[in-house]
């Protein structure tokens, strides 16, 4: 990750944040993000005062009130910062995917886990258009590369 401008406003913040989510959903080769790049992402957020170390626990953070304002845990979850098996309740939580996909994906565990991968990265993918108010994200990308008028 790149040195981040200091300060930076809760709105460069945001806009930073969907940067980086866009660039796992939609440039990323892999997702989830691996373990080093989950800890580059916790560092920025720590940078970014949206995160904090937890006393006394190595490795552990936790979201500051600006984190939860500027939606870090959401984006900890669109990037695949999480247990990926853990992150469908989280996205139902926050009423990004339906209680029905949730369970279809749950009930899907029996598959390899590859396939499970992907079941989620789908959601999250359907999950992070919602919350940007675009409902069928995969209809915007062909938009924009000219598929559809």
């Amino acid at each position: 990750m790149t040195t981040l401008p200091n300060p930076m406003s809760r709105t460069e913040k945001v806009l930073y944040l969907h940067e980086i989510i866009g660039c796992r959903l939609h440039k990323s080769t892999s997702w989830p993000a691996d373990d080093d790049e989950a800890s580059a992402f916790w560092r920025t957020l720590e940078e970014m005062g949206l995160a904090e170390p937890v006393p006394g626990e190595k490795d552990t953070s936790r979201f500051t009130a600006l984190g939860f304002d500027c939606g870090a845990p959401l984006a900890s979850y669109f990037i695949g910062a999480h247990e990926p098996m853990e992150i469908p309740m989280m996205l139902e939580e926050h009423g990004l995917i339906e209680e029905e996909e949730a369970e279809a994906f749950y009930s899907s565990l029996e598959d390899e886990y590859e396939s499970v991968l992907e079941h989620v990265q789908v959601l999250v993918r359907r999950a992070y258009g919602r919350f940007c108010g675009i409902e069928d994200i995969v209809q915007l990308q062909l938009q924009s590369v000219g598929a559809l008028k």
